[in-house]
């Protein structure tokens, strides 16, 4: 009995130390349980912040897909109506090149037909040319007889004057200088009437009428200054006239000396 009591001690023994084995083993593995589930839990709060900044990262790829598909929808809307308008422009410039081509024939043609005209018309013209110069110089031999028959018959200062004005105007120069020579030989200079007589003489190219009324004013100088008249020359013949005061002037002063 007493060995079978102690027998029974030395199993209980076993086993209380077999189940302080396990205890322990099962308090390490207990902590080694809570460590690897922290661990774990550490993990997914970790795998759920990448998830939660790959879903956002997902998010934002996604808006700028969606943007990205508007920008190309609108790109392409926008390349569609360019498109368009081009064609359009494109069909509008070959009409309008189409309509320039046909207006440019029709405009060579109708220069063509003008050239034509005007090759017609100047060969006219030329005939015309010919023909006039021919009765102007018909008229002129007339005039010019005319004139020579009734210059030694002129007597008054209007008979030379018109004799001028024809002459001026056609051209008879030699003539012009006969009837200036009539027209001076009839005419009295005064002060009141010697600036009408040199815009004559300037208005018709009458060069010796003209020097002999600057020489008329250049001796009375003063009295013609004072007439209302004087004013109405023109800059040139006034400057003709003072360069003629001068000259006057220095040539008295030499003859003094």
């Amino acid at each position: 009995m007493k060995y079978q009591g102690e027998q029974n001690r030395e199993k209980n023994e076993r086993q209380a130390a077999e189940i302080q084995l396990l205890t322990e083993e099962l308090k390490h593995l207990k902590e080694e349980l809570n460590s690897r589930s922290e661990e774990l839990k550490c993990q997914e709060e970790e795998y759920n912040k990448k998830n939660e900044g790959l879903a956002a990262e997902i998010l934002l790829l996604i808006d700028e897909k969606n943007h990205l598909k508007d920008e190309f929808n609108n790109l392409s809307n926008e390349a569609q109506r360019s498109k368009v308008a081009a064609q359009e422009a494109l069909n509008r410039f070959l009409e309008e090149s189409k309509h320039q081509a046909d207006v440019i024939k029709q405009k060579e043609e109708e220069n063509k037909r003008m050239a034509e005209e005007l090759e017609s018309s100047k060969n006219t013209a030329g005939q015309a040319v010919e023909e006039t110069k021919h009765v102007k110089d018909m008229f002129q031999k007339m005039f010019r007889r005319a004139c020579d028959y009734n210059i030694p018959t002129i007597t008054g200062k209007e008979q030379s004057k018109e004799i001028i004005e024809a002459s001026s105007k056609y051209g008879f120069n030699d003539l012009k200088l006969d009837a200036e020579a009539f027209y001076i030989y009839n005419t009295n200079l005064t002060v009141e009437t010697v600036v009408d007589e040199l815009a004559y003489a300037e208005s018709f190219s009458l060069e010796v009428l003209k020097q002999v009324a600057i020489d008329f004013i250049v001796k009375d100088i003063e009295a013609v200054l004072e007439s209302s008249s004087y004013d109405q020359l023109s800059k040139e013949l006034m400057k003709e006239i003072t360069r003629a005061v001068l000259e006057s002037n220095k040539n008295r002063q030499h003859n003094e000396e």
